[in-house]
């Protein structure tokens, strides 16, 4: 949601309690302004969402029930205008904290990916240079699953020698898709062994990840 929606969200919330507040004579609704002001404090710089706590006690003034202008008064002004601040000041603090740990977290997945993708190229170019293979970067949906396996699993070969090979487990992945990572797993390696004939010869590793 874009700056400018929210606020419209703030000036309407605002408006809606000074006319509320004008409405109702038998109390005080001071305290609904907390509301726009807290939106404020997450979407706007500190100094904005300070004056509009300003704005907020004077509109209270101005439109609310009427009052003895004397000690008592001001004193309840200034306890509330303080209860402003430090709303704004709190929510504020939160909501910058907030962003400096997505902006923290989302500068740290950006050099991993960028260190996995430079140890992907060193590999290939020392270990596999004859071999042909692209690197590339997928964005996956939340659900999507990532399988990482050896080839002592799709090597692994019957009693006539035909291979498991990708057909096979890309069919088990595909009929337990919906399980959880660790049953994924339960399922791959027993359609391994019921298909396999002899011992195993080759390891047999796998890693299963899910994304949220």
């Amino acid at each position: 949601m874009s700056v400018l929606v929210l606020t419209i969200v703030v000036v309407a919330g605002i408006s809606a309690v000074a006319f509320a507040d004008k409405s109702v004579a038998s109390f005080s609704l001071a305290p609904l302004y907390f509301l726009p002001l807290a939106l404020s404090a997450l979407v706007h710089p500190l100094r904005i969402s300070l004056a509009l706590s300003i704005v907020c006690l004077v509109l209270h003034d101005f439109v609310g029930p009427i009052r003895d202008l004397g000690t008592r008064h001001l004193t309840k002004d200034a306890t509330t205008l303080l209860g402003y601040v430090f709303v704004v000041v709190v929510v504020n603090q939160l909501g910058t904290q907030r962003q400096r740990l997505a902006d923290l977290a989302a500068r740290e997945r950006d050099e991993l990916a960028s260190e996995i993708h430079l140890a992907a190229e060193v590999q290939q170019s020392i270990f596999f240079q004859d071999w042909e293979c692209s690197v590339a970067e997928v964005q996956m949906e939340a659900g999507d699953i990532v399988c990482i396996y050896t080839d002592g699993i799709t090597e692994s070969v019957d009693k006539n020698g035909k291979e498991f090979g990708e057909a096979g487990l890309l069919e088990v992945l595909r009929d337990s898709r919906n399980l959880e990572s660790a049953s994924i797993l339960q399922k791959v390696a027993q359609a391994v062994e019921q298909f396999r004939s002899g011992e195993q010869e080759d390891d047999v590793t796998m890693v299963i990840a899910r994304a949220q």
